[in-house]
Protein backbone atom coordinates (compact mmCIF):
# COMPACT_ATOMS: atom_id res chain seq x y z
CA UNK A 1 0.00 0.00 0.00
CA UNK A 2 1.45 3.37 -1.00
CA UNK A 3 1.82 6.32 1.36
CA UNK A 4 -0.88 8.21 -0.53
CA UNK A 5 -3.37 5.36 -0.06
CA UNK A 6 -2.50 5.07 3.62
CA UNK A 7 -2.96 8.81 4.12
CA UNK A 8 -6.30 8.76 2.30
CA UNK A 9 -7.52 5.85 4.44
CA UNK A 10 -6.34 7.59 7.60
CA UNK A 11 -8.14 10.83 6.70
CA UNK A 12 -11.45 9.00 6.34
CA UNK A 13 -11.23 8.11 10.03
CA UNK A 14 -10.35 11.63 11.20
CA UNK A 15 -13.28 13.96 12.05
CA UNK A 16 -11.68 16.75 10.02
CA UNK A 17 -12.21 14.72 6.86
CA UNK A 18 -15.86 15.84 6.92
CA UNK A 19 -15.05 19.48 7.75
CA UNK A 20 -16.80 21.96 5.46
CA UNK A 21 -16.38 25.69 6.24
CA UNK A 22 -19.58 27.72 6.17
CA UNK A 23 -17.77 30.34 4.07
CA UNK A 24 -18.06 28.08 1.03
CA UNK A 25 -21.85 27.83 1.29
CA UNK A 26 -22.27 31.52 2.14
CA UNK A 27 -20.41 32.65 -0.96
CA UNK A 28 -22.93 30.87 -3.18
CA UNK A 29 -25.74 33.12 -1.88
CA UNK A 30 -23.72 36.35 -1.65
CA UNK A 31 -25.00 39.41 -3.53
CA UNK A 32 -24.32 43.16 -3.74
CA UNK A 33 -26.89 43.96 -1.03
CA UNK A 34 -25.00 41.77 1.40
CA UNK A 35 -21.71 43.36 0.35
CA UNK A 36 -22.90 46.87 1.21
CA UNK A 37 -24.15 45.68 4.61
CA UNK A 38 -20.90 43.83 5.26
CA UNK A 39 -18.84 46.93 4.44
CA UNK A 40 -20.93 49.00 6.85
CA UNK A 41 -20.64 46.36 9.57
CA UNK A 42 -16.91 45.97 8.98
CA UNK A 43 -16.28 49.69 9.37
CA UNK A 44 -18.34 49.79 12.56
CA UNK A 45 -16.59 46.79 14.08
CA UNK A 46 -13.21 48.11 12.99
CA UNK A 47 -13.77 51.42 14.79
CA UNK A 48 -14.29 49.52 18.04
CA UNK A 49 -12.15 46.40 17.64
CA UNK A 50 -8.91 47.92 16.38
CA UNK A 51 -8.37 50.32 19.31
CA UNK A 52 -9.39 47.50 21.64
CA UNK A 53 -6.82 45.19 20.03
CA UNK A 54 -4.17 47.86 20.50
CA UNK A 55 -5.16 48.17 24.16
CA UNK A 56 -4.89 44.41 24.63
CA UNK A 57 -1.43 44.50 23.08
CA UNK A 58 -0.30 47.26 25.43
CA UNK A 59 -1.85 45.48 28.43
CA UNK A 60 -0.01 42.29 27.45
CA UNK A 61 3.33 44.08 27.47
CA UNK A 62 3.91 44.00 23.71
CA UNK A 63 3.79 46.86 21.20
CA UNK A 64 0.29 47.97 20.10
CA UNK A 65 0.91 46.77 16.56
CA UNK A 66 1.23 43.20 17.87
CA UNK A 67 -2.34 43.45 19.13
CA UNK A 68 -3.43 44.71 15.71
CA UNK A 69 -1.68 41.85 13.91
CA UNK A 70 -3.28 39.33 16.24
CA UNK A 71 -6.78 40.77 15.78
CA UNK A 72 -6.50 40.95 11.99
CA UNK A 73 -5.02 37.47 11.53
CA UNK A 74 -7.48 35.93 14.00
CA UNK A 75 -10.38 37.64 12.21
CA UNK A 76 -9.38 36.18 8.87
CA UNK A 77 -8.85 32.70 10.31
CA UNK A 78 -12.18 32.76 12.14
CA UNK A 79 -14.06 33.89 9.03
CA UNK A 80 -12.28 31.33 6.85
CA UNK A 81 -12.58 28.32 9.14
CA UNK A 82 -15.59 29.25 11.25
CA UNK A 83 -18.63 27.05 11.54
CA UNK A 84 -21.28 29.79 11.55
CA UNK A 85 -22.25 32.57 9.21
CA UNK A 86 -22.05 35.13 12.02
CA UNK A 87 -19.39 33.84 14.42
CA UNK A 88 -19.25 35.03 18.01
CA UNK A 89 -15.51 35.43 18.20
CA UNK A 90 -13.06 38.07 19.21
CA UNK A 91 -12.29 40.04 22.32
CA UNK A 92 -15.80 39.93 23.76
CA UNK A 93 -16.54 36.28 22.91
CA UNK A 94 -15.08 35.11 26.21
CA UNK A 95 -17.63 37.18 28.12
CA UNK A 96 -20.60 35.85 26.14
CA UNK A 97 -21.37 32.92 28.50
CA UNK A 98 -21.45 35.37 31.44
CA UNK A 99 -24.31 37.38 29.94
CA UNK A 100 -27.61 36.13 31.38
CA UNK A 101 -30.36 35.25 28.93
CA UNK A 102 -33.18 37.71 28.40
CA UNK A 103 -36.20 37.04 30.58
CA UNK A 104 -39.10 35.37 28.85
CA UNK A 105 -42.57 36.88 28.87
CA UNK A 106 -43.81 34.27 31.37
CA UNK A 107 -41.18 35.22 33.95
CA UNK A 108 -42.02 38.93 33.82
CA UNK A 109 -44.91 38.40 36.23
CA UNK A 110 -42.62 37.19 39.03
CA UNK A 111 -43.42 38.72 42.35
CA UNK A 112 -40.98 41.11 43.94
CA UNK A 113 -39.47 40.27 47.30
CA UNK A 114 -41.49 41.60 50.20
CA UNK A 115 -39.97 44.11 52.58
CA UNK A 116 -40.79 43.53 56.23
Amino acid sequence: MSFKDMAREFMHHVPLAKFHPVLLTCLKEYDSRMLSRDISAGLTVGMVALPLAMAFGIASGVPPESGLYTAIIAGFLISLLGGRRAPNAGDLAASRPAVPPAPSSSSSTASSPSTA
